[in-house]
């Protein structure tokens, strides 16, 4: 029942933005989302929705998204990793594969209040090239060039 609720959430929350109505903005509302390392590949946004918050992958210049994988925690503690710092996208809360691979895609999920940490994975393709794909600007403590970014959605007129 709660995934139909924010199934209903997400849709009502498109609906909204096409419309011209906005969702309760974020302290950090859109990053990159770099595939490979180096290559610009899309965005990843966030957006209170009610006590949700809904998370964006959205591609251009011809990136299409296979898969996706989601880790939202008032820690970085609270993101899977190895024991070295490495990110454990297979063991993210959120995981889907696109079959047919899609441009966008949103998870909306229950919100930590305060400041919290988004983990945003996906792997993406364009043409023949496969890459993996990180969203943010503050890096895993691992070996590795994942990375995560924060951020604080309130729950509106909070005076």
């Amino acid at each position: 029942m709660r995934t139909i609720v924010r199934v209903v959430t997400c849709l009502a929350l498109a609906l909204l933005t096409s419309l011209g109505a906005q969702a309760q903005q974020c302290t950090v509302s859109s990053v990159s989302l770099v595939a490979g390392q180096h290559n610009y590949a899309g965005t990843v946004s966030v957006a209170r929705a009610g006590s949700d918050v809904c998370v964006t992958y959205a591609t251009e210049g011809g990136w299409l998204i296979s898969e996706t994988h989601l880790a939202i925690s008032s820690s970085v503690a609270g993101i899977p990793q190895t024991g070295s710092g490495n990110p454990k996208p297979g063991q993210f809360a959120y995981s889907t594969s696109h079959r047919p691979a899609v441009s966008t895609f949103t998870y909306c999920v229950a919100s930590p209040t305060g400041v919290f940490y988004v983990a945003a994975h996906a792997v993406v393709q364009n043409g023949s090239q496969r890459e993996t794909a990180w969203a943010g600007d503050l890096d895993f403590p691992g070996a590795n060039w994942a990375t995560y970014f924060a951020t604080e959605c309130p729950l509106g007129d909070e005076s």
